[in-house]
Parts: structure tokens; sequence; C-alpha cells
């Protein structure tokens, strides 16, 4: 019995042991997974993201590359702005996990592996945070949308000319480079209308998330017989200076180097010249029509007539209560949004004072918030201190520009949009009240790029395929029209 119960345990022993050694090796196997699995699925190549945002979404790629020491590079397009190829400051990889930083944006993004085509993880950009599941896009895909830009109703039947011209004698020796569009048949009549650009830097076409506007006006207006001069804004394209040093006076010398230069040109009427601008740029077109009063007209597009503070604060509550935030955080922003720019306006507080004061107030705002590391929150409070502190900035948001256009007195156009988030509607209205004698028209359902939207967010720029609606473009050139005959 002693024998049987002897053999009877073999067995057993034996299966315990067996047991053990599965168990260990399955303990063995699961350490190991995760660096099996990243070995064999690389997270090498371009992946694909669509960002909820609190209005609208946003499509986001990275294209990853490891490099032959190891180390790895990644590219960040952002196709719905128009933007691609930005290198970002860190990338790492360890295992099945992604790590990128791209501090010039205040951009993070973690993730791990999933599987062989899906990241998830966390995607954060100054105050946002979402979660950004990756999806793996083959080459055919990415050559898909390589071809699939945008069309900015540039007709292709051109009975016009252009040619490339450099500024000379500007006061600050800057040369600034623009083109010169003749139309085959120039008519006596017809003046030559010079674009400048609203805020912040951009080329001659005013380019923006794929589309080019003064591509399409330059277009427009040559086929009915107007000559037109664009030119790239200082430090962009080919014309030299620096943007980001320049002062709203700065701009305004340049329109009017501009406006000398064209003038003094042999295809141009130099009795018969007019402006056109794009929000900022409408305020420049109004200064120089002000102080000169040879300007033929001045044609503005969503520009400001409010004072320019006044302007900021409405945009950015519009903007806060379509993202449906709360009456607490709507005013907690206000407030902080306030002090900044009481600070901005007050001239006597020192530009290296100005950055520490801001810095340290809005470290304390995000405080609360927990989506974001210590280092993020720092990160974006310097990047808002650097954008406050700018030249262009603090002179900027003392501008009242009622009495500018007051002193107004040759014709003028207004064109505004009733969805435009950035210059909001009531600019139309402030507009006419200033200006009894100008023709205004607002636009139903137009933003601020005079484009057909859904809510006005910036946002949707870009996934709007209508550069400038037909409806602005007829009525310009009818009244361009009506100007001309009396």
């Amino acid at each position: 019995m002693f024998n049987n119960s002897k053999r009877l345990q073999r067995p057993h022993d034996s299966s315990i042991t067996l047991m053990k050694k599965i168990i260990l090796l399955f303990a063995f196997l699961l350490s190991g997974m995760s660096s099996l699995f990243s070995q064999a699925i690389s997270m090498e190549g371009s992946w694909n993201g669509l960002l909820a945002l609190p209005v609208g979404s946003l499509r986001i790629v990275f294209h990853l590359k490891q490099l032959p020491g190891g180390e790895w590079d990644c590219r960040l397009d952002s196709p719905d702005q128009g933007v691609s190829d930005i290198p970002v400051s860190e990338v790492e990889v360890q295992g099945d996990s992604l790590h990128i930083v791209a501090k010039g944006l205040a951009l993070e993004y973690r993730g791990v592996l999933r599987d062989r085509d899906c990241i998830e993880g966390s995607f954060v950009q100054g105050g946002f945070s979402t979660r950004l599941e990756l999806n793996r896009r083959d080459a055919q895909e990415e050559g898909k949308e390589k071809a699939d830009v945008f069309h900015t109703e540039v007709s292709g039947d051109e009975p016009y000319s252009s040619q490339e011209y450099f500024t000379t004698d500007h006061p600050q020796g800057i040369s600034l480079a623009g083109t010169l569009t003749i139309p085959n048949t120039v008519l006596k009549d017809r003046p030559t209308i010079i674009l400048i650009t609203g805020s912040g830097p951009q080329n001659r076409d005013e380019e923006i998330l794929g589309h080019k506007p003064f591509a399409v006006l330059a277009d427009i207006l040559a086929h009915h017989g107007y000559t037109i001069f664009r030119y790239d804004d200082r430090g962009v394209g080919k014309s030299t200076g620096k943007y980001y040093e320049a002062s709203v006076e700065d701009l305004i010398v340049d329109a009017k180097s501009v406006l000398n230069y064209v003038r003094s040109l042999d295809a141009v009427n130099p009795e018969n010249v007019m402006l056109l601008g794009h929000s900022e740029g409408a305020y420049i077109a109004a200064r120089l029509a002000a102080e000169d009063k040879s300007v033929a007209a001045v044609i503005s597009i969503g520009g400001p007539t409010v004072p320019f503070r006044q302007c900021i604060e409405e945009q950015i509550l519009a903007s806060l209560k379509l993202s449906n935030r709360s009456e607490e955080y709507l005013e907690k922003t206000q407030r902080l949004n306030r002090q900044i720019y009481d600070w901005v306006q007050n001239q006597t507080i020192s530009t290296d004072s100005l950055r520490i004061m801001i810095k340290n107030h809005v470290q304390e705002y995000l405080a609360d918030v927990g989506s974001l590391t210590l280092e993020q929150k720092s990160l974006v409070a310097q990047q808002l201190a650097e954008e406050s502190c700018t030249p262009w900035f603090r002179e900027f948001i003392r501008i009242d520009p009622s009495a500018t256009w007051q002193a107004v007195h040759c014709p003028v156009l207004g064109i505004y949009g009733s969805k435009d988030m950035q210059v909001l509607p009531n600019n139309a209205d402030r507009l006419r009240e200033l200006l009894p004698q100008a023709e205004v028209r607002l636009f139903d359902g137009l933003n601020h790029l005079m484009q057909p939207a859904i809510t006005g967010s910036p946002a949707e720029y870009g996934q709007i395929r209508t550069t400038i609606s037909p409806e602005v473009l007829s009525w310009l050139v009818d009244e361009l029209a009506r100007l001309l005959q009396k």
C-alpha cells in the first residue's frame, strides 16, 4: 500500500514540478512581452490622428524615423492648417511607449503601441488636453493626401501678365518683394489696387491653411481690368527685414513705401490707386488714406473699427462660449486676460519686467490644471509671456481706430461676415457710425476669411474648400464699377 501510494504520488510530483516550470516560463514571457512585441513591430512610419477640439476637429500626422545611431527623428504635419514637416524638440521610443515633445508649440504626446497599426495616448497643447489615437498610414494613402490640394478658385485662363518687383527707397533700408498683375487690356479708368495683409507674417498671397485669398482677389480683379500689386510682409518670402521686431507703425511705413513705389511704375496711374486691406491690413489702409488724400478708395475686408483691445477680448470670449465652457471658467479666463492686457498697455513697465510678471501670473492661473505637468505649465506661461511682449502687440493693444476711420475722406467699401469670430460683426455697425457715407455689407454666414462657415471658428478655415465666397467677389466687382461711374 505504501509502495502503491508512492507510485501514485510520483506523477503528482512531476505535475507540480512541470507546473512550476510552466508558471516560471509564463512569468518570464510576460515580463519580456513588451520588448518582444515592440521589437517585432517597429513604430517607424507615418501615423494619422484626429484631434477632437472644443469646436470641430483637426487632423495631425507624426512621421517617425529611426536614425542609424538608434536615435529617433519626428516631423509633424497639420494638413487642415496647411503646415507640414515641423521638427519636434524631443522624441523617445522605449519598447512599446512613445513620447513626443514640441516645445515651440507647447505640445506633448504620450502613447502606447496597442497593435501593429494603432497607438493609444494623450495629447496636450497649452491648456488643452485630449485622448488621441494614432493609426498607421500606408504610402498609398500618404500620396493621395499630398495630391489633395485646395481649390483656390484661380482661373487657368489668364487675360493678364504678372511681374515681380522689389521696392526701393524704404526709410529703414528694407526691400519688399511683390507681384504686379497687369490686365492684357488696360482700361484708362481702371485703378491700381494694392493688397495689404492682416496681422502676422504673411506672404503676398496671404496664404493661410492651404488657401490663397490674395491670389484669388488678384485673379478676379485683373479679369475685370484692375492692375493689382500684392507683397510679402517684411521678413517673409523674398522681402527683407524681421517681422517679429516690427511694430504696427513699422508695418504702416512698409505699406507707405509700397504705395510710393507702385505710384512710380510706368504701368500705374499715380492719381488712381486704391488700397484693399484684410483685418489689420484694413486699418493700415485707413491710416494711409487718412494721411494721403490722393488715395482713390479704401476697401476693408473684416477690418477692425472698435478699439483693438476690445476686439481681442470679444474674439476670445466668442471662442470660449463656442467651446461650451462653464461661466466660472469664462470669468476666470477673462480676469487673467484683463490683468495681462492692463500690464501690456502700461508703457512704464519694461519688457523684461513684463515678461516675468505675465509668466508668474499665468503659472498661478494654471496651478490647479491637473492635466498639465509642471514643465508643461511653465512652457505655456513662457510662450504666452513672449507673445505678449512683442513690440507689435504692445502697440496694437493700445490702438483705437475710430479717429483714423473718421479722417478717411475717400470712398470706403466695408465687407464683413456675420460669423466672423476674429473681427466680430459689431465692427460693421461701428464703421457705419464712423463713416455714414461708406458702403458697408454684412454677409450672412461668412467667417473672417469670407468663407461660408458653420460656426465661424478659425478651426474650420482649413476644412472649408471655398477660399472666398463668390457672393463677396461679385459684390466687390459691382461696387467698384459703381464707384468708377461717379
